[in-house]
């Protein structure tokens, strides 16, 4: 599962650098429903319309509805990644035009 890994590294990078990526825990319960709607969504309806299949010999075979297991993980790890490597970037690189607290 490396949707798993991907998450664990992320919440790691967060943590070395420091970066807050949610304020409250609102924001992070929001920020994963609504990750959470587009993504099934979108799976949903490409797997009901036969735009593609998942192969049982690549995934674990635990579906919740017709969607398996790992993409619901990935629904929570990818656009968390890109929030972590994005205020990674720019902690590192700050812009001298603007910075997060102006925001």
């Amino acid at each position: 599962m490396i949707e798993l890994g991907l998450l664990a590294l992320f919440f790691l990078l967060q943590k070395h650098y420091k970066v807050t990526v949610f304020k409250t825990g609102k924001q992070l319960i929001l920020f994963w429903l609504i990750a959470l709607a587009i993504g099934i969504t979108w799976d949903w309806y490409g797997i009901t319309s036969g735009h593609w299949i998942y192969p049982g010999s690549g995934i674990l075979g635990i579906f919740i509805g017709v969607i398996p297991l790992e993409d619901l993980i990935f629904f929570f790890s990818v656009p968390y990644g890109i929030l972590v490597i994005y205020l990674v970037l720019e902690k590192s690189f700050p812009s001298k035009k603007r910075t997060r607290e102006k925001l």
